[in-house]
């Protein structure tokens, strides 16, 4: 959905293959938060999730920041010092041997764990648009090793103890079962009853039963492209020149009614050839989308956007904008045209989900200038 989600992801990719280096040994280069160009203009959106993830993945060096620290908000600080004391606090667990969950090549809910016996810590990432559940069972799976009931407290993004109808303490063996949101990057930990004192309580039982809620593809219906849909490149002669040609492809899909005030909508373009992915350096140069609900031209941000370009070779490109009241349950029709090569295609998802995660900490965290 951002930019730094797909490097996170990246790095974790790397980090399962890299199963002969030992976790303390590696260098992820850290979390980047940069207004400038070698910085790929991340600015400071989801940074927090990044450093929870570089945290699981091992390496000890926490927090390792390349940071403008005028970009952190004050409050976000006060979350950093509170995982910073945590990771200390913790340093005996994160010497354990790490045991890899899921697998970030698979599209599933992946992420890494550490258990000195009975106590551990799990990290936990959801890159995808809904929520999804997934298990942690208490065995040698997870590295944990014990004989005695233990419960499960989340440090992140909220902090507050897990519960199963009135239960909180869960025996060896036993499978817990969860759900994460979209987007999520989770940090728990479990261990005896008596290290896990703490203030809140969460449940997974409404979201698993609505798990829409919190992420819903829509229906999209192929349409002849519109006239007034078509985009002008002002670089037309040099992308035919390279060999590439113009094409568009164009959807409608119907807007539901919706709880949350203001949802995104997303719409992802993946460009194949060839039945393989074709990766672009500033693919959003060949790529540009044109939309209406109703009559009224809708405007989109683009991820990664143009300026993103430094070691950014994708085939995908997620169009984001912001729906107000207004534009529930109506009809949109949406048109991308592109420069590819002739045998490639651009093939159209859309998704719709709120920004649960901007209301995970006291303030938004949306970058100025996006919705």
């Amino acid at each position: 959905m951002v930019h730094r989600d797909s490097s996170t992801l990246l790095v974790d990719q790397g980090s399962h293959l890299a199963k002969l280096i030992p976790p303390s040994n590696r260098d992820s280069l850290g979390v980047w938060i940069t207004n400038t160009s070698w910085g790929s203009y991340v600015k400071a959106d989801r940074w927090l999730e990044a450093m929870v993830m570089d945290l699981g993945r091992g390496n000890l060096l926490f927090p390792q920041l390349w940071s403008d620290l005028a970009l952190i908000p004050e409050e976000e600080v006060a979350v950093l010092g509170r995982l910073v004391r945590l990771a200390r606090a913790r340093e005996r667990i994160l010497l354990q041997r790490r045991h890899l969950l899921g697998d970030p090549w698979r599209n599933t809910v992946y992420g890494y764990s550490y258990f000195d016996g009975d106590h551990g810590l799990v990290f936990l990432n959801n890159v995808h648009f809904e929520s999804r559940s997934f298990s942690l069972t208490l065995d040698s799976s997870l590295g944990f090793a014990g004989s005695g009931g233990v419960s499960l407290r989340r440090h992140f993004p909220e902090t507050s103890s897990f519960v199963k109808g009135a239960e909180r303490s869960f025996a060896p063996g036993e499978r817990i079962d969860l759900w994460s949101r979209p987007f999520e990057v989770a940090m728990f930990e479990i261990g005896p009853d008596s290290k896990l004192s703490g203030e809140g309580t969460f449940s997974d039982e409404n979201l698993a039963e609505r798990p829409e809620a919190l992420g819903r593809q829509l229906e999209i219906v192929p349409m002849d492209p519109t006239p007034d849909s078509d985009i002008g490149f002002a670089n037309a002669a040099e992308l035919t020149r390279r060999g590439f040609a113009k094409k568009r492809v164009a959807f409608r899909t119907h807007l539901p009614e919706f709880s949350h005030p203001r949802p995104w909508l997303a719409i992802v373009a993946r460009h194949m050839a060839g039945g393989e992915p074709f990766r672009q350096n500033g693919l959003a140069e060949l790529s540009q989308i044109h939309a209406r609900i109703g009559e009224k031209r809708v405007y989109f941000c683009t991820t990664p956007n143009v300026r993103q370009t430094v070691n950014v070779w994708n085939h995908w490109l997620v169009f984001r904008t912001v729906l107000n009241r207004n534009m529930q349950d109506r009809e949109m029709q949406c048109a991308v045209t592109s420069y590819l090569p002739p045998d490639a295609s651009c093939e159209l998802e859309a998704w719709l989900l709120p920004p649960w995660w901007l209301g995970t900490q006291p303030k938004p965290r949306a970058s100025k200038g996006m919705p």
